[in-house]
């Protein structure tokens, strides 16, 4: 699997999952992933945990994956667990 750098996928489904960083000035905060059912016109966030993805990727059987950085946030405050990037497996059901 070779996640690309989009930031947007489209499932078999018709279901679109996005990511979307967020800042506070110049600061890089936890991105959001949303998703939507209906074409975008209505998004959900789906993924609380608290990381600054990085890729996007969907698989042939509607496996989301999500490219994040090693840094992850706690309490409000960033601190980096592990220097390397990881892939977390992602999926939602409805």
């Amino acid at each position: 699997m070779e996640p690309n750098n989009s930031a947007q996928v489209v499932t078999s489904k018709n279901d679109i999952y996005k990511f979307v960083h967020n800042a506070d000035g110049e600061n890089a905060l936890p991105s959001d992933v949303l998703l939507s059912g209906n074409n975008g016109r209505s998004w959900q966030n789906v993924f609380p945990y608290k990381h600054y993805i990085t890729s996007i990727h969907v698989d042939n059987s509607d496996k989301v994956y999500l490219g994040v950085s090693g840094a992850t946030w706690k309490d409000g405050s960033f601190f980096q667990n592990n220097p390397d990037d990881a892939i977390i497996y992602y999926t939602k059901g409805r």
